[in-house]
């Protein structure tokens, strides 16, 4: 996630510049935030790949991975931004990836914050991952209005916010954070 929001700002940022070794600079620190968020989590970067060589974008280098959807969603748009600037195509490949998991952090009346855990996201993370998948799904050709629309439509319903909440504030005050986590 960290990566992809400094490719985000960095690049964004480079294309507003008068300075020429500036923009060198930025450019530099792009390549090599780009290239940290391409390398496997095994070796130290963000990425955990599939057999096909599709990478997920992980939030925090932990294991087992969590799968956080927000972190590959902020990455995803930040790897738009480099390649919209430097080239490149792991884009399309990651963005089919994530779409093609989306189901697994759909339960059903709510959102998952991340794949370790059986529990809901908070309300605002869930708000937050109706708003990123509203952008993938301006920036690639995946189908992720399907799962904003989904999941806008657990936020509007009562009954699923009151299931969320209630499951949520279960997870929290009856599990020990050691169990939630695995620790």
């Amino acid at each position: 996630m960290a990566q992809g929001l400094a490719i985000s700002a960095l690049t964004r940022s480079a294309g507003v510049l008068t300075s020429a070794a500036l923009g060198v600079t930025i450019e530099a620190s792009v390549r090599r935030a780009h290239d940290h968020m391409m390398l496997p989590t095994t070796a130290g970067g963000c990425s955990v790949f599939d057999a096909a060589g599709a990478p997920f974008f992980e939030e925090c280098p932990v294991e087992p991975v969590p799968y956080i959807l927000n972190g590959a969603c902020f990455a995803l748009i930040g790897l738009w931004d480099f390649e919209r600037t430097f080239g490149g195509e792991a884009g399309a490949a990651a963005a089919r990836r994530l779409s093609s998991l989306l189901p697994a952090w759909d339960l059903g009346y709510w959102s998952r914050y991340d794949l370790r855990s059986g529990a809901p996201s908070s309300p605002d993370y869930h708000s937050l991952h109706v708003s990123l998948l509203r952008v993938l799904d301006d920036l690639y050709t995946e189908d992720f209005a399907e799962y904003a629309t989904r999941f806008q439509q657990y936020r509007t319903s009562r009954p699923h916010r009151w299931k969320a909440l209630a499951v949520l504030a279960v997870e929290r005050l009856l599990v020990p954070v050691e169990v939630r986590h695995e620790t």
